[in-house]
């Protein structure tokens, strides 16, 4: 995907002293260091603040760009940031750098690096941070990956992507915003939230009301 949009999309809502600041620390030219994107990144926070795209989310999902009317506007610049920073550096160390960077980010950055995953080049290469994510206690993190986020349907396998779909039935997530879920139901899937749901019922629990939705949509073929 081409940052550029993305980028100008970011500046024209930060004042020139910002736009500067930025520039001199990413410079366009692609020579950032690792270390240069990490400090963007926390500095963004402060910079860019966190309100919400409003009417800006319509140009991100006219470029396919699932979930950004939940996106701030240091998420925004960030996930521009790493889309275009990332061709720059040696193709075999890619995956390490954006692992690296998700783990040294507090949760607000992992949000942004989990939101930029299947824009970023040769996206399946990072489903095993997809998987870890999907692991995290931290909601905002796993709904960043779980939530508008086209990254598990279209890359995870079907044991990763059955799990989150688990954990956010046991979280409490609305599985409506689990981009793909339909086309990615299996007869398995239906057994395992079907046993979920046995095993809430005989603990005296409730039923999350979205497993009857999951269970209403049509299973594809046992894989």
């Amino acid at each position: 995907m081409n940052a550029q949009p993305l980028r100008e999309l970011f500046e024209a809502g930060i004042s020139e002293d910002d736009r500067r600041w930025l520039a001199d620390l990413v410079p366009g030219s692609g020579s950032a260091t690792p270390g240069q994107l990490r400090a963007a990144f926390t500095g963004l926070g402060r910079r860019a603040g966190r309100e919400l795209l409003g009417p800006q989310a319509a140009a991100l999902a006219a470029q396919g760009i699932t979930g950004a009317a939940r996106w701030d506007r240091a998420t925004l610049g960030r996930v521009a940031l790493l889309i275009a920073w990332l061709p720059t550096q040696p193709q075999d160390r890619q995956v390490d750098a954006v692992r690296e960077l998700y783990l040294r980010g507090d949760y607000r950055e992992q949000v942004a690096v989990l939101a930029s995953l299947a824009c970023l080049p040769d996206p399946a290469r990072f489903v095993p941070l997809a998987a870890e994510a999907s692991r995290t206690n931290v909601t905002d993190v796993f709904a960043a990956i779980a939530c508008e986020n086209a990254f598990p349907a279209l890359h995870l396998p079907d044991l990763n992507f059955n799990q989150l779909v688990l954990k956010a039935l046991f979280v409490g997530l609305d599985t409506h915003r689990i981009v793909g879920l339909p086309a990615r139901v299996t007869a398995r899937l239906h057994r395992m939230v079907g046993d979920f749901a046995d095993e809430r019922r005989a603990a005296g629990r409730s039923v999350p009301a979205d497993i009857a939705y999951i269970q209403s949509l049509n299973e594809g073929s046992e894989r």
